[in-house]
């Protein structure tokens, strides 16, 4: 089953994902802002404040998660309908064989380095960065 719009199409609905976690986070964001510049809910109500840092925190690793541009993840698509047809045709049978591959290989390289995965070192500047501009810390 085709979707109207054809690789647009694919992008949109695959965009949809990453745009609901963001959604969620910013949902979160504004009352944990308030939170923080209110230092009498800090101290009447600490685990609330934890309970919306770690909400917003796990919705923006999602987002960005999910935004890369790797099969199955939702980032390839939206990757496929802005590339050009031929670029595709290329790159997509690659993708979609090894995708699984080389994500887990990004997420178990920790035990290949002996820290932080490669996965962690890339999405987790842009989740505090996101995080920074939404809390406002």
């Amino acid at each position: 089953m085709n979707l109207e719009g054809g690789r647009r199409g694919d992008a949109i609905v695959a965009a949809a994902g990453p745009i609901s976690n963001l959604v969620l986070a910013i949902a979160g964001a504004i009352p944990l802002r308030y939170f923080i510049n209110n230092q009498n809910l800090i101290s009447e109500a600490p685990i609330l404040g934890l309970v919306l840092q770690q909400f917003v925190v796990i919705n923006l690793i999602l987002m960005v998660f999910n935004l890369i541009p790797i099969p199955p993840l939702d980032g390839s698509k939206v990757l496929f309908a802005l590339v050009d047809r031929r670029t595709e045709y290329q790159i997509r049978p690659f993708l979609e064989q090894y995708g699984m591959l080389l994500l887990l290989l990004l997420i178990l390289s920790s035990f290949f380095t002996g820290g932080e995965s490669i996965l962690g070192r890339v999405l987790s500047p842009i989740v505090q960065g996101i995080y920074g501009f939404l809390v406002g810390t």
